[in-house]
């Protein structure tokens, strides 16, 4: 058997009326612009991070802030009119939610067999992405805590490894972090993100994507190594998050210069992200 045309097959054993009824959702202006919203909110995030990244780089006031998704939307609650902001990007991350679950289901079709297949398992992790990252936005704008932060996955950590395979677990899930830090690279260097676009978008715009994609999946990376370390050394400590990763940054020779270019690179992805918004990809009705 053709595993390439069993592959296609399986991504189009999807209903008809399933097919049918994602694109007209798809097509919907309302739809659209509530897209384009979270895509946004996407991209003040990670200028957020970005300019948090910048404070831990040179000691600014912001230093003590985490320079993660939840710290950047703790920064955007303190700001006049923060927390109506903050609703409004909690609407639009789970409306990209719905988008990446139909792009899950039907969507890619512009690629097929096992090219498909793996943009339909990406979608899914974004799916995740988003609403985490919507959840932790709806919670700090109706005045809860932003999800516990480094400190409960440190303990989540400590849970784990307290099992038998629960290290290896650890270290397993740092490697598979490492492999979509290299992804992200890659999609940056290749600039493969601009098929997520439709229609032509600026040279500079997909400068930014380049540096933006390259400086997430270095920071990703870091992440993974970070998890493998902790496997490692029986330090539930030693794992982190995007802030930890940043932090380490610092510590290295010349930390301070490395760390601003990053801050830069998660600048430069939150740039593109205005871009992606009034260009992302839809599918069409036929």
């Amino acid at each position: 058997m053709d595993v390439e045309g069993a592959l296609d097959d399986a991504g189009d054993a999807d209903s008809a009326d399933a097919h049918a009824a994602g694109r007209i959702v798809q097509q919907n202006p309302v739809y659209q612009t509530f897209v384009c919203v979270g895509l946004i909110a996407f991209g003040v995030m990670h200028l957020l991070i970005g300019w948090i990244a910048l404070q831990i780089a040179w000691g600014g006031q912001g230093s003590d802030q985490q320079a993660s998704g939840t710290g950047a939307l703790q920064e955007l609650a303190q700001k006049p009119g923060g927390k109506i902001a903050l609703m409004v990007c909690a609407v639009g991350l789970f409306v990209l939610v719905l988008w990446q679950l139909i792009e899950a289901a039907i969507g890619h079709t512009h690629v097929t067999g096992k090219q498909r297949l793996g943009r339909r398992l990406g979608s899914l992790s974004k799916v995740v992405t988003y609403a985490v990252i919507g959840s932790a936005a709806a919670r700090i704008a109706f005045g809860g805590g932003g999800g516990g932060g480094e400190s409960q996955q440190e303990s989540l950590v400590a849970q784990i490894m307290q099992n038998p395979a629960g290290r290896v677990l650890i270290g397993v899930i740092g490697l598979v972090v490492i492999v979509v830090g290299v992804f992200g690279i890659v999609k940056g260097v290749r600039r493969t993100f601009t098929e997520d676009l439709d229609g032509g978008v600026p040279d500079w715009a997909k400068t930014m994507g380049t540096l933006g994609y390259c400086a997430k999946g270095i920071a990703v990376g870091i992440v993974g190594f970070l998890f493998v370390w902790s496997a490692i050394t029986f330090n539930a400590q030693a794992a982190g998050n995007t802030d930890s990763a940043l932090r380490a940054i610092v510590q290295q020779p010349f930390g301070p210069y490395l760390l601003t270019a990053m801050a830069a690179g998660m600048a430069a992805f939150g740039l593109f992200s205005f871009v992606w918004a009034f260009n992302a990809r839809h599918e069409k009705a036929r």
